[in-house]
């Protein structure tokens, strides 16, 4: 009887350590279902009736979880979504390429000067700003023509180059009606960058 007392402690440590198989664990579910239980064992007496009935009737008690399955969809429903699906992507594929380009202002961010007042609408300056934009074109053409000539005639190409320049810059300077600006455009223009 002791070595069955010191057998069964030891199955009751290992229990609360999860190291005991199926069987030791129905031992030990036998021995505390019986009325001559030691004093010192008694206490865990309720756990193990607890792990015997009272697990397996909470198990009985909560409904077993079914298997999650799709809900059972209908080959009109299916139709549907499949129409809804191709409208939406045809949408997208019609509405993002042509939103992106009609919401495009090249403009956007540009701003001028007038009186000391800075300007940022660009319907009111978008005339100016393209008018700027035809000058720089026009003015880079015609250094690259000046450029082309110079290389032709080397002899007196330095000459005709100055000469060109100081032109160039006096019609630049005279397109500003505004003396700030045009006192502006000649410090930027005489500046030495060197």
């Amino acid at each position: 009887m002791i070595h069955e007392m010191e057998k069964t402690e030891d199955m009751l440590n290992r229990f609360f350590e999860g190291r005991t198989s199926g069987e030791e664990e129905q031992a030990l579910y036998r021995f505390f279902r019986r009325d001559d239980v030691p004093a010192h064992l008694a206490r865990y007496k309720p756990v193990f009736e607890y792990f015997e009935t009272g697990l397996a009737q909470e198990r009985a008690a909560t409904p077993v979880a079914a298997k999650r399955r799709m809900p059972r969809m209908y080959p009109t429903r299916r139709i549907c979504l499949a129409g809804l699906a191709a409208a939406v992507l045809a949408g997208c594929l019609f509405y993002f390429p042509y939103r992106t380009a009609d919401d495009f202002d090249p403009y956007e961010g540009s701003y001028i000067v007038r009186n000391g007042v800075r300007i940022t609408d660009t319907k009111l300056i978008r005339h100016e700003l393209e008018r700027i934009s035809g000058e720089t074109l026009r003015q880079e053409a015609d250094m690259e023509r000046m450029i082309d000539e110079l290389t032709k005639d080397p002899d007196d190409a330095f000459d005709r180059y100055r000469l060109a320049a100081m032109q160039r810059r006096n019609a630049i300077l005279n397109s500003f009606t505004d003396p700030h600006a045009r006192r502006e455009a000649e410090k930027i223009l005489t500046a030495d960058y060197d």
